[in-house]
């Protein structure tokens, strides 16, 4: 049985987990909810704890809104840097070219291929203005995590109050990224637990 499916069952009076060791214990509610505590503290444990634990409130929907700004944060820097990089090491082979006078193909090559490096960069990288839309995001990736199912670009665009065009050139790389490291992050984290009560249960 996949970690998440009986994940899923939480809340149910007994779970019987195969641990693969010959005996097939029975795990309460309570045993999977501990198991909770052997996870990292990352958005996948916070989203995982949203699905299946049988009481949350704004408290627990904070914590995961706090956790999907840091991890958009981190990688709208890390975009920024990319682009920045790619830009400068392009603007310097142009000025050393000239410098030295250097009209070689390979040289030429050299400058074609770090011109595009740093297009495509800037292609990847996200929105200045990210954080004017971080809450709406985080929101609507919960909706769609915890209800584990995408909507279409128009209901996204709708739901984070832009428009569809501008969705697709600026938002979806946006939605899409975050959409997906929490799946794997969640799914990290129940193989965490998981890991966890199969060792108890030994």
């Amino acid at each position: 049985m996949a970690d998440l499916e009986i994940l899923s069952r939480l809340g149910p009076k007994t779970i019987r987990l195969d641990t693969g060791r010959g005996g097939i214990p029975e795990l309460t509610d309570q045993d999977i909810a501990a198991g909770l505590g052997f996870a990292s503290p990352t958005i996948g444990r916070a989203v995982i704890e949203l699905m299946y634990l049988p009481a949350v409130g704004q408290r627990e929907i904070d914590k995961a809104c706090g956790l999907i700004y840091a991890m958009a944060a981190a990688e709208w820097r890390r975009r920024k840097d990319e682009m920045a990089t790619a830009a400068i090491s392009h603007e310097m082979a142009k000025l050393l070219a000239q410098r030295n006078r250097d009209r070689s193909e390979s040289c030429k090559r050299h400058i074609s291929t770090l011109e595009g490096k740093s297009y495509v960069a800037g292609l990847n990288s996200w929105p200045d203005n990210l954080h004017s839309r971080l809450d709406a995001l985080s929101e609507v990736l919960l909706r769609d995590l915890l209800a584990n199912k995408k909507p279409t670009n128009v209901e996204i665009a709708k739901s984070i109050g832009v428009g569809e065009s501008a969705y697709r050139q600026s938002w979806a790389k946006v939605y899409d990224w975050l959409y997906s490291a929490i799946v794997d992050s969640r799914h990290a984290s129940a193989r965490e637990i998981m890991r966890a009560l199969r060792k108890d249960a030994a």
